[in-house]
């Protein structure tokens, strides 16, 4: 409901919302009246062996218990919004997206799931305050602490790091770019060779799986 100019009379408003390009994604199964809907993969899916094996590459001595495909539209939309945006701000050819990991306690994951990864839960850390994403799964691994059955949580995140720079303790935002350009849209570990990658803003990821698993990494000889 509006009002309209210069009587004031109540109107009613008509509001569409335009998706660019259509970015609900096609294999999502159907929503229904839900907001969020969590879909257990099959293992037998390419889908699922995708994600496991992404997985796996740096987690021996892990048991995978589930693989759930996260589908939350209004998170969705919102980070193919801003995956459209540093695509048309940054050079061509400049990757924008990886897909990375991000360890979480049990009594978090749910609400990663509804509201996203926000930078009001950031952390502190040696490479700034914000948003810490794994390019190993081991590495996140680390930081997901068991439930009272053992079950640990990691999610596979959609990441907009675009162009990145050394990351420092003191950073709550990444630096601006020398000669002008603005700022870089994240920071890192290693420049040469990233292992891990520090975000500073709402919606720039997607929880697009979530890894419930179990066991403890090997100790070295």
């Amino acid at each position: 409901m509006g009002v309209a100019l210069g009587t004031g009379a109540p109107i009613r408003l008509r509001r569409e919302i335009c998706l660019w390009d259509k970015c609900l994604a096609p294999h999502w199964e159907p929503m229904g009246d839900s907001l969020v809907k969590l879909v257990e993969l099959a293992e037998a899916s390419e889908e699922y062996r995708e994600v496991a094996e992404g997985f796996n590459r740096t987690t021996p001595g892990y048991c995978i218990l589930q693989i759930q495909r996260v589908q939350n539209p209004v998170l969705w939309v919102s980070y193919c919004w801003q995956r459209h945006w540093m695509e048309e701000k940054n050079p061509p050819g400049e990757l924008n997206e990886r897909l990375l990991y991000h360890g979480t306690w049990p009594e978090n994951q749910r609400s990663i799931q509804e509201i996203g990864l926000r930078i009001t839960c950031r952390n502190v850390g040696i490479y700034g305050q914000g948003l810490y994403f794994a390019v190993e799964a081991a590495r996140s691994a680390d930081y997901a602490k068991p439930d009272a059955h053992g079950h640990r949580f990691v999610f596979q995140v959609r990441v907009l790091t675009g162009q990145f720079t050394q990351g420092k303790q003191d950073m709550v935002l990444p630096p601006e770019k020398p000669g002008g350009g603005g700022r870089y849209d994240s920071v890192v570990n290693v420049v040469s060779r990233p292992s891990i990658f520090v975000t500073f803003f709402d919606e720039l990821s997607y929880p697009e799986y979530l890894i419930t698993f179990r066991g403890t990494r090997p100790t070295p000889n």
